[in-house]
């Protein structure tokens, strides 16, 4: 008796343990969610900051790709691991605070460009607006990294090393691959204005974000992978029979073991007495 009092007690300490352990879990997955919701909602407020006009509007084209660009960056990091949605919310604040410094830029590139057509002509004046973007990305990414240090970290430290690491591998990779669909932007968008060159900057900025600053050992193939719809489709498919199942099935199932439980019921009740045999008749002597 009293050993299966000891073998009870691990196994009653075990079910609370196991019992403490998913209470836990589902505290730490609502801490997870109430942060990932503040954090999203911090990173789409981040371009409140202007007043409404096209300041914010800017802020907005600038930011938000940033945003977008990180949260695939994770993607293309590792495909099965939960995006940073904290990360994201801080690079949409950088992509804000940039945006002053991003208009004053392109404004500063048409005005040498209309200067240099007046006196020397068009295909003049584009290569001299072609110039001064290339020279533009280099301060850009400058600034970029510096300033996604500092709020990513909430600290200076580091911030040398980053600068003689990285930012000459990612000023080559940026004037490789984005300075040349950067170059409509002061050749032909400019036309509209600066807010549709911000406009189209953002793309740009995603683009730059993606194949810019990118993380070692990021890998578009993961990215290419965590997007493919086929597994969502599945799960979908698979989540729908279940809850089709549990709709429609669950409850025809339940009523037909009720129905033959009570027909078993019926069947095994009180047998009626066999009618007596009529008594044999006399025989005759």
């Amino acid at each position: 008796m009293a050993d299966n009092n000891q073998a009870e007690k691990p196994r009653a300490e075990g079910e609370k343990k196991k019992g403490k352990s998913t209470l836990d879990s589902v505290v730490d997955e609502l801490s997870r969610a109430a942060k990932n919701t503040v954090a999203i909602g911090a990173g789409l407020a981040a371009p409140l900051i202007y007043p409404a006009g096209e300041l914010r509007l800017g802020a907005m084209t600038t930011g938000y790709p940033f945003a977008v660009g990180s949260l695939l960056e994770d993607k293309m990091l590792e495909k099965d691991k939960p995006v940073n949605w904290v990360k994201a919310a801080k690079e949409s604040w950088v992509g804000a605070l940039m945006t002053p410094l991003l208009a004053y830029t392109f404004n500063y590139i048409n005005k040498i460009k209309d200067y240099v057509t007046g006196y020397s002509g068009a295909l003049a004046g584009g290569a001299a607006a072609v110039g001064s973007l290339a020279a533009a990305q280099a301060g850009f990414v400058g600034v970029y990294m510096g300033l996604n240090h500092i709020i990513q970290n909430h600290s200076f430290k580091g911030l040398y090393g980053k600068f003689k690491n990285e930012y000459w591998p990612i000023m080559k990779r940026t004037w490789k691959y984005v300075l040349p669909l950067s170059i409509p932007n002061v050749l032909i968008v400019n036309q509209f204005g600066v807010l549709a060159q911000l406009a189209y900057s953002a793309l740009i900025g995603l683009y730059f974000r993606l194949v810019g600053p990118k993380a070692e050992g990021a890998k578009l193939g993961n990215l290419v992978s965590a997007m493919n719809p086929f597994p969502y489709i599945k799960a979908g498919f698979s989540a729908s029979g279940k809850i089709a199942k549990n709709l429609f099935y669950a409850p025809l199932k339940a009523t037909y073991d009720i129905g033959s439980a009570i027909s078993s019921a019926i069947q095994l009740g009180p047998k009626a007495a066999p009618a007596s045999s009529p008594a044999s008749a006399p025989q005759p002597a």
